[in-house]
């Protein structure tokens, strides 16, 4: 999970400076930024079986929140962003790739925001 950790946030990167260039709007990016970030946060904190019992109320509202981002960058880049100009089956395709790319990420942060403390100690 470290490594899919690692791997994703120079993913982030990567799209967040693409966001840019795409003249996406300020307030779209900046969202994307936060739960980028929060995403990140979470898969590490997860991958590192650190999870403290602070943040796992918070994490109730942040998860769904990033299952939201998610659904909504998908809208939006269906609406604006550079696969409006492709064909519906290449959209579909690269969609599921998507989506089963962020079945871990939306694992773990489940896991940490309604996982039980007794789970933490399998994954290790």
């Amino acid at each position: 999970m470290l490594a899919y950790t690692i791997g994703f946030c120079w993913f982030y990167i990567v799209a967040g400076r693409r966001d840019f260039t795409s003249w996406h709007l300020i307030v779209f990016t900046v969202w994307d930024w936060i739960c980028d970030i929060l995403t990140f946060v979470g898969n590490l904190l997860f991958s590192l079986n650190c999870v403290p019992p602070a943040i796992r109320r918070p994490w109730r509202v942040v998860f769904p929140i990033l299952v939201l981002e998610f659904l909504v960058n998908w809208i939006y880049d269906s609406l604006y962003g550079t696969s409006r100009d492709s064909s519906v089956a290449l959209s579909v395709f690269v969609w599921t790739v998507c989506v089963l790319l962020y079945v871990p990420t939306f694992w773990a942060n489940y896991k940490i925001g309604y996982g039980k403390e007794a789970d933490f100690d399998a994954v290790a």
